[in-house]
């Protein structure tokens, strides 16, 4: 097999400053005498040239003088629109040739049409971020949402192109400050548009009560909601339950420390990245996204580590106001699922060949203890299929289940297979499910049953 034939370059892209492209490219080239001191005075020159045009166009050829503060700003603005061109060549050598053979008058234009072309994809993302967003009651999120369009009334992409004109409050996760102008806007609405799409794939409730139970003045906060739906997503991976499972509890959280407090920092790198990619696997994420989540989950490593190391859980994850004491439970279930229905319910359900959509029909239809005992039976599951059933499941369908099959405590549990007759793959699956599992989620499980009262 012939090796591809990688180009060697004299400057490589990534020693320059991105947000100061062509001025830190001539310092490198000036030191490396790969521009002479003639080739950089006659540069300066065509700045000087083009700053004077500038000025008079912005006066519109009234004066050719401005405050020192706006002509700083018609310098910025030039600048900006070199490096817009000049960081789109495809090597530091093409730069090279252009900057020896070309106007820096025509590399700014080209370097404006470039801008141009960015507002109008940014426009795009604009309108995408106003499609997905999220139904939530934060009042930086909103107002953020109502300012965006302001950026593309306001911008000038001739006069202050690294100005970003929009009052924007709203945080976004993984934030790269330190670009201005429409490239920042771009990268905002983008990241914007991802953030919301990941939270999206979560039911509504779920996040409003994630927001509740993590302050009860969270419309007031500036906070970023795919960090929390990302934290407490990962942590229901951790604890193997279903990633779209936002609800975690002392007891989900004191599961969590006994699994790994005395785990190293490399163990939990590696927690936190299986996670992260089973969660990915779970919603189908891919493309940018998928490498959003990845990023950010780095960043969450950290922060359980340190969480683990001082026993404070609550710092890292958002625990419900569901405690350890758990209220009586008083069941009456509802009215059966019509013959028919169920019929044409369970032959859809067979039928697909995703666990997801089974799941989805299953969550969407199923709403009795007896039609789902129904299911269970009616081979609509399959093998590993059920794992990510029961992960689904909340704490109480789970118990639900166990009652069904007269298991009401710790003594019936413990005896097993030798305890029934396991007529049926779900059961056997169920007992291993929970058997293999974390001890706390079992005696959470346990402890419900034991609460539970059929009317």
């Amino acid at each position: 097999m012939i090796n591809p034939i990688v180009k060697k370059t004299i400057i490589e892209k990534k020693q320059l400053d991105q947000n100061n492209y062509f001025q830190s490219y001539l310092k490198e080239a000036r030191g490396l005498n790969l521009l002479s001191e003639a080739e950089i005075q006659h540069m300066q020159v065509q700045m000087a040239e083009l700053l004077a045009r500038q000025i008079e166009r912005y006066t519109r050829f009234e004066s050719s003088s401005v405050k020192i503060e706006v002509a700083e700003g018609i310098i910025r603005s030039i600048l900006y629109g070199i490096d817009s061109y000049l960081i789109n060549l495809c090597d530091t050598d093409e730069c090279l040739k252009i900057l020896k053979g070309t106007a820096l008058s025509q590399i700014y234009q080209k370097g404006l049409q470039i801008i141009k072309l960015q507002v109008k994809e940014a426009e795009i993302w604009l309108k995408k971020v106003q499609d997905n967003h999220l139904e939530i009651d934060n009042y930086a999120y909103k107002d953020t949402l109502d300012a965006l369009p302001d950026f593309f009334i306001y911008y000038d992409t001739e006069f202050f192109a690294h100005h970003t004109p929009a009052s924007i409050d709203y945080p976004l996760y993984l934030d790269k400050m330190d670009t201005v102008g429409v490239n920042y806007m771009s990268s905002y609405l983008q990241k914007l548009f991802y953030e919301n799409d990941f939270c999206n794939l979560f039911p509504k409730d779920s996040i409003k009560c994630l927001l509740e139970n993590h302050h009860e003045q969270h419309e007031e906060l500036l906070i970023n909601i795919f960090q929390l739906v990302l934290i407490n997503a990962l942590g229901s991976v951790i604890i193997q339950r279903s990633a779209q499972r936002l609800d975690l509890n002392a007891l989900d959280c004191e599961q969590i420390y006994v699994l790994l407090a005395d785990k190293d920092e490399t163990y939990l790198k590696t927690i936190v990245r299986e996670a992260s990619d089973q969660l990915i696997k779970e919603l189908n994420t891919t493309g940018f996204l998928e490498n959003y989540i990845k990023m950010g989950s780095q960043e969450i490593a950290v922060r359980l580590k340190n969480a683990l190391e001082n026993n404070q859980m609550g710092a890292l994850f958002i625990i419900g106001h569901e405690g350890k004491t758990i209220e009586m439970i008083y069941f009456e279930d509802g009215e059966k699922m019509d013959d028919a229905l169920f019929i044409k319910l369970s032959e859809e359900i067979r039928s697909c060949r995703e666990l997801s959509d089974k799941l989805m029909l299953l969550k969407s239809e199923i709403y009795t203890l007896e039609d789902m005992l129904d299911i269970l039976e009616a081979d609509c599951f399959f093998g590993e299929e059920y794992e990510g059933l029961f992960k689904v499941l909340d704490k109480t369908e789970i118990a639900m289940l166990l009652k069904s099959l007269n298991i009401k405590d710790h003594d019936d549990f413990n005896k097993g297979m030798g305890y029934l007759n396991w007529e049926k793959e779900w059961q056997k699956r169920l007992y291993d499910y929970l058997e293999q599992g974390n001890t706390v989620y079992l005696d959470h499980i346990l402890a419900i049953i034991e609460k539970i009262k059929l009317q």
